[in-house]
């Protein structure tokens, strides 16, 4: 299906350009690797604009290295098209409704690419690998452009070293260096901080992300860590078995998810079954709340069995002698502490509860738990079928 702006437009035809203002648009792309039994890539669409930053969020193998070879021309699609610039950069082999194929080289698409274990040339300085690109250019104007850019990313004084020479962080910035140099429209991040420390990881991801924006180049990055992408894009495509399930802001992820795993993988949750009648949320004997009220009855269209969404920051414990629940193991978690509880009496297993740590409580402590629920998100099965609002001001639409 077409995305919307582009609308009656005919697939699969090179001459029909796009708005330039989008950087890079993909139509039904598809890629099933010889004799594999499913789809490494299964039908994606996603527009990334001039200036933005689009994570593609999901586990191992869900196909996200896959779409950003797909669009860099690394490898070849089975269907649908690339358009990068108002330019059809290629179509699949065999265009389904027939034509010619649309082609071009990924040396002349006009899109970087940051690869995971950076793939510098172990043989040029910090200065060659970043004129690579540029070996075209004229001598002054590449040498020019090597240097505003080894300046921007922190390394003008590294300029003759060798990769081996530099930290896994300074490579990194030789890699983005490298992919900026000739001024693409795009740039393609392979999981660009997975070989980092966990120390230098959140600054050099602060860094990298100011370099990128100060070039208003648009950035897709692909990424297996929820914080990361939520930390990093105000667009998250979460994938899964070569699908985008759900794209939109963090926000609207977290609180607003369509299906459950969207919901899991999105973040901590607890997943409460509950019944809906009359209006009313009902919760089995042993959970901490009896009843909800819904907001708007209206809204909820669903009746019966379901579960409910409930985020570790809109559950409250508090130590009572008298309490409902008893306390199992703690593990700090920053500032808050994350505690495995058990209802009395409960069939369904511990609540994954989270905490601000003012001070410990001990395994076996009995405590009293509540929710103050921020968002209403119910399932029945894997299919979100209400989500409702409880908050004002919310920016999760």
């Amino acid at each position: 299906m077409i995305p919307a702006p582009w609308a009656g437009v005919a697939e699969n035809d090179p001459s029909t350009a796009l708005p330039v203002e989008v950087a890079v648009s993909v139509r039904g792309l598809a890629r099933r690797y010889p004799g594999s039994d499913r789809a490494a890539v299964d039908g994606i669409s996603l527009d990334l604009h001039a200036g933005e930053v689009v994570a593609l969020l999901g586990p191992s193998g869900c196909g996200k290295s896959t779409t950003l070879r797909l669009i860099a021309g690394y490898e070849r699609a089975d269907a649908g098209e690339v358009w990068i610039g108002g330019t059809c950069a290629a179509t699949a082999a065999r265009p389904l409704n027939g034509g010619t194929p649309q082609w071009i080289p990924p040396e002349h698409r006009g899109v970087g690419m940051v690869f995971q274990d950076y793939a510098l040339f172990p043989h040029l300085t910090v200065a060659g690998n970043v004129s690579f690109g540029l070996r075209h250019a004229a001598p002054a104007a590449r040498d020019a452009r090597v240097a505003a850019l080894l300046a921007t990313v922190g390394l003008a004084d590294l300029a003759g070293r060798h990769p081996h020479q530099l930290s896994g962080g300074q490579q990194q910035r030789v890699a983005l260096a490298r992919a900026l140099a000739p001024r693409p429209r795009a740039i393609l991040l392979d999981e660009p901080f997975n070989t980092l420390d966990a120390s230098l990881r959140a600054q050099v991801r602060r860094d990298l992300l100011d370099i990128l924006s100060s070039e208003g180049v648009a950035v897709l990055m692909v990424t297996h860590d929820q914080d990361e992408a939520f930390a990093c894009a105000t667009r998250v495509a979460v994938m899964h078995r070569g699908r985008i399930m759900q794209s939109g802001s963090p926000a609207t992820l977290y609180n607003r998810p369509t299906n459950r795993f969207v919901a899991g993988f999105g973040g901590d949750g607890l997943f409460l079954p509950v019944a809906v009648r009359g209006g009313r949320l009902v919760f089995p004997g042993g959970w901490p709340v009896p009843s909800l009220p819904v907001a708007d009855p209206g809204a909820w269209t669903h009746a019966g069995d379901a579960t409910l969404l409930v985020r570790p920051e809109e559950v409250a414990i508090e130590p009572d002698s008298s309490g409902d629940a008893v306390v199992g193991e703690g593990r700090p978690r920053g500032p808050d502490v994350e505690y495995d509880v058990r209802p009395r009496g409960a069939p369904h297993g511990n609540l994954l509860l989270r905490a601000h740590f003012h001070a410990w409580l001990a395994p076996g402590t009995p405590v009293s738990v509540s929710l103050a629920l921020r968002h209403l998100v119910l399932f029945a099965g894997d299919r979100a079928v209400a989500s409702l609002c409880l908050t004002a001001a919310c920016t999760c639409h």
